[in-house]
């Protein structure tokens, strides 16, 4: 989970022409709002900061059937099927990720792929304040789970390692040649527009020796 900026007002306005239709009218994914939010999001969910094929327009509050926060542009978010399935409306004390500024510094992300245990992702809070972000997370990783939500953790969990070692190759690409498009390249691997970028950044946290001293400072909200 990252900061991301919302766009304000976005189409706030044609939501609220379709809450002023009939009351049967729940059509809130109407032209506009999907491609501000994949836009406002960097087209990741922003529960596990991963990209995928199934995206969903997500409810930040539950709605229960309460139309302010079924067309509320500032309660409609972008998350993946799986996180969107897990959250469902069971967590409601969750950071609200665009209002909350270095969720990064507030919770710790890391990823240990020679643990011998299933679990590899390990989420631990630092100052979230917020014990349902914490579980929530912890949970979308877990595979340790039924069968189907283990599925989509271990999905998750190989595209995270991937994405580790991509970061890696680029770092290390960037050490051997500090090249301009070698420095751009890293700048964008640790900015939120990165997938798991939460991840990439404990990495240099934990181990700052092992990355070029200038890396924190690229580190972009």
């Amino acid at each position: 989970m990252m900061h991301f900026t919302r766009t304000q007002p976005g189409p706030t306005q044609a939501l609220l022409d379709q809450k002023g239709k009939d009351d049967t009218n729940k059509r809130y994914d109407i032209p506009g709002v999907r491609t501000q939010l994949a836009d406002d999001f960097f087209e990741k969910c922003y529960i596990c900061s991963s990209e995928s094929t199934s995206m969903r327009i997500e409810h930040f509050r539950p709605h229960q059937g309460n139309r302010d926060l079924m067309f509320d542009w500032n309660n409609l978010f972008y998350a993946c099927e799986h996180c969107n399935s897990l959250k469902s409306d069971g967590y409601k004390g969750l950071l609200d990720c665009t209002k909350t500024t270095k969720i990064d510094d507030k919770i710790e992300f890391n990823y240990r792929p020679a643990k011998p245990i299933r679990q590899k992702v390990n989420i631990t809070d630092i100052d979230s304040k917020s014990p349902d972000t914490i579980e929530l997370i912890q949970v979308v990783f877990s595979t340790n789970s039924t069968p189907t939500k283990r599925m989509g953790a271990k999905s998750l969990e190989k595209k995270l390692g991937i994405a580790l070692r991509n970061f890696q190759t680029v770092v290390e690409q960037y050490q051997s040649k500090q090249s301009p498009a070698n420095e751009a390249l890293l700048r964008l691997e640790v900015n939120n527009q990165s997938e798991f970028a939460a991840f990439k950044r404990w990495k240099v946290k934990q181990a700052p020796q092992n990355y070029p001293v200038q890396l924190p400072g690229w580190f972009v909200n």
